[in-house]
This record gives structure tokens, sequence and C-alpha cells, in this order.
């Protein structure tokens, strides 16, 4: 039989399209034997695997706003925009989470940070990291509006520093030989060039932190170079695909429900519109 493995990029407000994919596979009865996500594409696959269906949605439509949830208030008074013990106690008990299913379930789920010190991405496991929520945590903090998440006395930051698709857990783990990657941008989308305030504003915040700097200042050229690859994996047949088109209007931060549910409704349509030939794929 086949190994399975689901890859979800990241993209905040973006992953509105990953919940209405993952709604689909819900609902089609398909599971992965892995499943590994960075920044929001973890907090997908954390209700993939805990089998929430509809979860993400609700809870980005009705608390998307809420600046308990994300906001500069946030940062100020606990140095991350992310408001962690809103989002992993007040909306468990809010819109309940399955944590039974999740404990329970065979699947591999790993979660990528950016280790500050190294520059190089970590996965982090569930069922061997000490605390999960911290992982999700670090692997969401983005730069300059979060501040490192120590976990085992090292510094994390976002898991897109390093890597925006969690490509890296595939090399690293070759046992799987059938992957499904869900983007948040269209494939074809490039980023261009830092401004000079952003670059300067880098240096200055992390000018002391020598490995994670260069990854900060080349992340469009490091976003480019892994869409590339990603389309020639692609075309190789070695990865299977699915992503938004140009009418996929979801900002980083999206304040407007209607758009939210828009990109939702793409990530399902998109879901449903190649979902034989992904059972197909899936099979061998």
């Amino acid at each position: 039989m086949p190994r399975t493995l689901l890859l979800l990029e990241g993209g905040a407000y973006r992953g509105i399209f990953t919940a209405g994919v993952l709604d689909v596979l819900l609902e089609a009865g398909i599971y992965f034997d892995a499943v590994a996500g960075i920044s929001a594409g973890a907090m997908c696959g954390y209700h993939f695997v805990g089998r929430c269906h509809g979860r993400v949605r609700q809870v980005l439509l009705e608390y998307g706003n809420d600046p308990r949830y994300f906001s500069a208030r946030n940062l100020v008074r606990s140095g991350n925009s992310i408001g962690d013990e809103f989002m992993f106690f007040d909306l468990m008990e809010k819109i309940p989470f399955d944590f039974r299913t999740f404990r329970e379930s065979s699947t591999v789920f790993a979660v990528g940070a950016t280790n500050c010190r190294t520059g190089e991405i970590t996965y982090f496991e569930k069922g061997s990291a000490q605390c999960l929520n911290q992982c999700i945590l670090a692997s969401s903090s983005l730069p300059l509006t979060s501040k490192m998440i120590w976990i085992d006395g090292e510094p994390y930051l976002d898991g897109g520093v390093a890597e925006h698709a969690p490509l890296t857990y595939w090399k690293r783990h070759p046992e799987y030989d059938r992957v499904v990657l869900v983007l948040t941008r269209p494939m074809q989308a490039r980023k261009l060039p830092l401004s000079r305030l952003r670059r300067h504003t880098y240096r200055l915040v992390y000018g002391r932190d020598k490995n994670l700097l260069p990854l900060l200042l080349h992340e469009p050229q490091l976003f480019n170079q892994q869409r590339m690859e990603i389309l020639r994996l692609a075309r190789a047949g070695k990865l299977f695909v699915l992503g938004p088109d140009r009418r996929f209007r979801v900002e980083r931060v999206e304040r407007n429900p209607a758009i939210l549910q828009e990109g939702y409704e793409l990530g399902r349509e998109e879901a449903e519109q190649h979902l034989e030939r992904l059972k197909q794929y899936l099979q061998g």
C-alpha cells in the first residue's frame, strides 16, 4: 500500500482556502498516514487530524475580527499578535475541539517552525513534542509582530521564514510515496524584493541573529525558488498540488467575512473538482 503524506502551506488567514479543501476530504473519508503543516497550515492540519469538520471556518468567520484572536493589542500585552490563550483555551470551550480523536489518531502530525539560532526548519511531531500548542504558536509567530517562542531552550519564529510549504519534512521522510500539497497562494504567485524600509527594519531588529537575518532578507527569493521546485515536482508527477486560482482574494490578515467565506468556497471547489483524480493518485 502507498504511504500517504499531506503537506499544508502557511499563509495566516489564507488558510481559509485550506480549510475548505480539508472539509471536502473529511466528507469524502480521505485521510493520510502523515500530515505536516506550517503556520496556518499547522493549525488546519491540527483540525484535520482531529476530524473537526468546519471548525477552522467557524473560528475565522466568527472571531477573525476579534482583537483577542489577532491584534496589535495582543502584541503590546503579550509580545505576540496572536492571542494564544484565547485561541487554545477560550475558543476550545466556545467551539469544542475533539481532543480525544486527535490524541487517538494514528496519523503522524508534524508542525514546522524556524529555529532562530540555526536558521533551519524544525519539525515537531505529535507524541514527541512536549507541548504541541507551543509548537503551533511558534510556527505561526510572524517576525516583527511576535516575540520568539522558546522550546527546549531554543528560540523559534514562523515556519514560513525557512520555507512556506513543508517540503523539507517530505525530504527527511522519503518513505512517503503519495504526497499531496495544499497551497494558499496561486501556483504562479511570485514575490517582489523587499522594500528598503523592510530590509532596514529586519537588520535593526534581528541584526544579532546571524542565521535568521539572511532568511528574512531573502524571503521573496526563497519563496519564488520553492514555487519553481513545487512546479517541477508537480509536472514530474511526484506531487499532487491543490491551490487557489486568481479569483482568491483573501489577504494575510483578512477582516472581511464575505471574502473569507468566498475563499473557503474556492477551497471546497478546488477539492471537489479534483476529488476523483486525487483518490486514484492516493490508491497508486
